[in-house]
């Protein structure tokens, strides 16, 4: 059964943000990677919100999209094409169709049946 496995938290002043949460709760960062987008050369932050030893899930951290995106999360599963079409034939809407992450994953970003947004990741490190 695919899980919800990671989060991502959109920012305004993506180094605000981090001191705010390396502040607040402790949390690490790193950069994973850097991306081209239509405003310039993009980073995108690796989340590290503990050590493995208790339950919990990483994340990432890139800069705002839009004005008032959330906060989402992201469902690990074995295939995204296949998700994406469940989707749209349980009422969801795909956003951004599957793009790959270079050596990384596979990836989409969805919407449910009730607006709420969320991301299907296909590891696989020969993404291109």
């Amino acid at each position: 059964m695919p899980r919800v496995d990671h989060f991502d938290i959109p920012a305004d002043v993506p180094d605000r943000a981090i001191n705010f949460y390396r502040e607040v709760f402790g949390w690490q960062f790193e950069v994973g990677w850097e991306y081209e987008t239509p405003r310039g050369r993009e980073k995108y932050w690796r989340v590290i919100t503990g050590d493995g030893s208790s339950a919990g899930i990483n994340g990432g951290l890139t800069r705002r999209e839009y004005p008032g995106q959330p906060i989402s999360v992201g469902i690990e599963v074995p295939e995204v094409a296949v998700c994406t079409d469940l989707v749209e034939k349980q009422g969801g809407k795909v956003l951004v169709s599957r793009v790959g992450i270079p050596g990384v994953a596979w990836f989409a970003m969805c919407q449910d049946s009730e607006g709420n947004t969320f991301a299907l990741i296909q590891p696989d490190p020969a993404a291109r």
